[in-house]
């Protein structure tokens, strides 16, 4: 007997639509395993950039949060020593053992960094009534508030201890005797003392930039042994012999001998120079 099909044949349902869900556009399977790691290692690499993030801030910042401010170093060119600024500028703080500074010499010279933001307000004025004029031989003068702000100005561009001066009437600072008269100031330096030791400096180069000047001196302070003879110092504190030298002190010449200090400026909104720092340049 002919076996007959069923007019309507059972056929097997198919959706296509309904394939692997793993597979990709490309064709490629990723099982459960290799999903999971990659979930996994997300999730670690997240959490290590969660917790070294802030260190990293916290570096890139540091000098910022640290008031540490890196200035970028300026093309220096050298300019005569003789040039009419560079003297100008030098004479600003002008201390030697026997001058009307002498008896801020040691401090000026003391072997340590010496910066304008450091130095007392005493010590100012001591360097602003020397430049105004004072000096071994014309120890007195009466000068005005108004010429000794201008000084401080044009020598530290800071004027705000100025407004202490009368605290230093009838006082004695670095030698000077200050007292007010008739809406000014009378400055009187006590009397040199003679001595037989002599400080030599002498200006061996000079750089200057777009905002800074830089001064360098060979500096040696001859304390006398007697018989024309002399321990040579690198500081007036008188702690580290350089060389002995017997002769005339006019007539030394050896600067390679001596140590060598630098002094910085730096140039105001009008072009002038006000005093920085002095420190050992090597």
């Amino acid at each position: 007997m002919k076996d007959l099909e069923p007019l309507l044949k059972d056929e097997e349902e198919k959706f296509y639509f309904l394939q692997d869900k793993k597979e990709n556009k490309g064709g490629k399977k990723f099982s459960k395993e290799t999903i999971g790691t990659i979930i996994i290692s997300v999730i670690v690499l997240w959490l290590m950039w969660y917790s070294f993030y802030p260190f990293y801030v916290g570096f890139v910042n540091y000098d910022e949060g640290h008031g540490i401010v890196t200035e970028t170093k300026e093309k220096e060119e050298e300019i005569p020593t003789t040039s009419v600024i560079v003297n100008d500028t030098y004479s600003y703080i002008d201390a030697t053992n026997s001058n009307a500074l002498s008896n801020a010499f040691v401090e000026i010279y003391s072997g340590l960094n010496v910066t304008g933001d450091t130095i007392d307000s005493n010590l100012k004025f001591a360097i602003i009534f020397k430049y105004l004029g004072i000096t071994c031989e014309n120890n007195e003068l009466t000068t005005t508030l108004d010429k000794i702000t201008s000084a401080a100005a044009k020598i530290f561009k800071d004027t705000s201890f100025v407004q202490n001066i009368s605290n230093l009437n009838g006082q004695n600072i670095y030698g000077y005797n200050v007292t007010f008269e008739n809406d000014g100031y009378k400055i009187t330096l006590d009397a040199c003392n003679a001595s037989n030791d002599y400080t030599y400096k002498k200006i061996n180069k000079v750089t200057a930039s777009e905002n800074y000047l830089n001064i360098y001196e060979s500096f040696g302070y001859f304390v006398s042994n007697g018989n024309n003879s002399y321990n040579v110092y690198d500081n007036a504190l008188k702690q580290n012999v350089l060389t002995t030298y017997s002769g005339n002190v006019n007539d030394f010449n050896n600067t390679d001998l001596l140590k060598k200090y630098k002094w910085t400026y730096k140039k105001d909104a009008n072009g002038n120079y006000y005093f920085v720092s002095l420190s050992y340049s090597e």
